[in-house]
């Protein structure tokens, strides 16, 4: 959250002449830590920023550690924001804590449309004050909170996360079913139908697939965006998942991943063709491709986008060309399986489709065929973080080469022993819009050493992983900021940067809002 308040009222700073319309439809592909710094560049720029069609990238995150600054900011300053979070489980909080919260929702009651919650402790707070909400997120809920919502003072909700897994679900899901005037658009829903014993409490008793298909039902005609996730068995299921999603007629963004094979069948088989589906979301084995050209079949007019995850075994055909001009996500499980067969399933010919790729239970780094990585062009973001496969500098260099719009790139350490081999590294400058880093300092070392004078200006998150060739290597937060200058995020293996240096690091990426290990991170306020 931005809690500052002064603008630079610079006469010198000058800006193209440009109609206001225009101005805000520039500042709405930024992102929202970008939009902070743009509204201090002058008074005309904060007042666009501050429009109420910009405000609704900004998001107000209440903690622990910042509510008292909140509270005391609203005290001299007109705080608006469509989006509120409160972060963290916040398992009880005193009675001064108790008074700025309640005064912050009061504050905010008219403007909030968006409300993520991590605790059910907050809900007797809202005490009705949120009458043009739209959106609940509970997704982040734990299973043993004691949730309770009267969704009578929410007719308005359009959209509702629920808890991936909670004791409560069947009561939230039966108190939402309950309220005919309640017509969701927008809903994620997960089933679990076992029964967990947590060490100290009584056995929790979930919901079962049967509820969740009421629920489903209940919503069938109105829904237009749908994840839901079925964990396990159930009793009579495909009689109930036939009926069930015979009775949508709205969909457009489906999400199955998390649904076993067998009722993913079901459902794509049951669900009508009168749904506009824009987008799928599901997962398939090997003997499963012939959804793929039922998808196609039904929804060819309207499909825009197929995010699929892919199991693998061994040398199988993968007949994905049903679909291949949709498929613009792939996360793929290569199990055993030889380069020229992954590269048939993915990229028989060029690719101009295809732009997330995730690739895991690769065996050997024999498995990356160069023509694989010359045939995705178009690809924004690549995952090759299979544990224990160690990246050649043969690989390294072919990435950097020909994927020069990437935007975020995992890779495993890569298993060189020196500097020799690995100057065509440097090819790393090509991308340019990186966003995301994920993988050893030597690319970055190479820089150094061939002493280049380049910058990843969009670059916001750097996890480093240990490689043998760069083992340990203090880096300096100069050093970061030399190469990072708009670093937000800084993760390690084993976290160099001494508590001395800190205040070092503050100075040199004014930008930096988390860091630490790759278990552990700290905010920084």
């Amino acid at each position: 959250m931005d809690t500052s308040c002064g603008v630079w009222d610079d006469g010198d700073a000058k800006a193209p002449d440009l109609p206001n319309e225009l101005w805000v439809q520039i500042f709405n592909n930024l992102s929202h830590g970008d939009l902070l710094e743009t509204r201090v560049v002058c008074k005309h720029w904060y007042q666009l920023v501050c429009t109420s069609q910009l405000k609704r990238k900004s998001k107000l995150v209440i903690t622990k550690r910042n509510l008292k600054d909140i509270f005391n900011l609203m005290e001299y300053k007109d705080l608006k924001y469509e989006r509120l979070e409160i972060y963290g489980k916040w398992e009880n909080f005193s009675s001064e804590e108790r008074e700025f919260l309640i005064k912050i929702f009061k504050n905010l009651e008219s403007d909030i449309t968006q409300l993520k919650l991590y605790s059910a402790s907050f809900l007797p707070l809202l005490n009705n004050s949120l009458p043009n909400m739209t959106e609940l997120d509970l997704s982040c809920m734990q299973p043993w909170d004691n949730l309770s919502i009267d969704f009578k003072t929410f007719l308005n909700v359009k959209s509702i996360l629920m808890p991936r897994s909670h004791s409560r679900l069947s009561q939230l899901m039966w108190g939402l079913i309950e309220l005919p005037e309640i017509r969701l658009e927008r809903l994620s829903l997960n089933i679990n139908p076992y029964r967990f014993c947590l060490n100290t409490a009584s056995p929790l008793f979930f919901p079962s697939p049967r509820e969740g298909l009421i629920m489903l039902a209940a919503y069938a005609s109105s829904l237009r965006w749908l994840k839901f996730s079925l964990s396990g068995p159930l009793a009579e299921g495909q009689r109930y998942m036939k009926n069930v999603f015979k009775k949508f007629t709205q969909l457009e963004v489906l999400d199955i991943t998390d649904v076993c094979n067998l009722y993913t069948r079901t459902m794509l088989q049951n669900l009508s063709e009168r749904n506009p589906l824009k987008v799928i979301v599901l997962k398939i084995y090997s003997d499963d491709y012939d959804l793929l050209e039922l998808i196609q079949r039904k929804w060819s007019n309207t499909l825009v986008r197929v995010d699929l995850t892919c199991h693998m075994i061994g040398n199988v055909a993968t007949p994905l060309n049903f679909t291949s001009s949709k498929i613009r996500r792939l996360f793929l499980f290569a199990n055993s399986m030889d380069p020229e067969y992954i590269l048939n399933s993915i990229a028989p010919t060029i690719n101009k489709t295809l732009t997330v790729l995730t690739l895991r239970s690769l065996s050997s780094v024999r498995q990356l065929d160069g023509n694989l990585i010359q045939r995705i062009p178009y690809l924004i973001a690549l995952d090759l973080g299979t544990p224990c496969l160690r990246i050649t500098d043969k690989e390294m260099d072919c990435i950097f080469r020909h994927l020069i719009h990437l935007q975020f790139l995992a890779l495993e350490p890569c298993e060189g022993e020196n500097y020799d081999f690995l100057r065509s590294a440097a090819n790393i400058s090509n991308l340019k819009r990186l966003q995301t880093l994920r993988s050893c300092f030597c690319p970055i070392k190479v820089l150094q050493i061939l002493n280049l004078n380049f910058k990843f200006m969009e670059l916001k998150r750097l996890c480093r992983k240990y490689c043998e060739r760069c083992g340990g290597l203090y880096v300096p937060p100069d050093v970061y900021n030399t190469y990072f200058p708009a670093l937000e995020e800084l993760s390690s293996f084993m976290f160099e940067v001494p508590d001395k240096d800190v205040e070092e690091m503050r100075k040199s990426l004014p930008r930096i809002r988390r860091y630490g290990d790759e278990e552990i991170m700290v905010e920084i306020f």
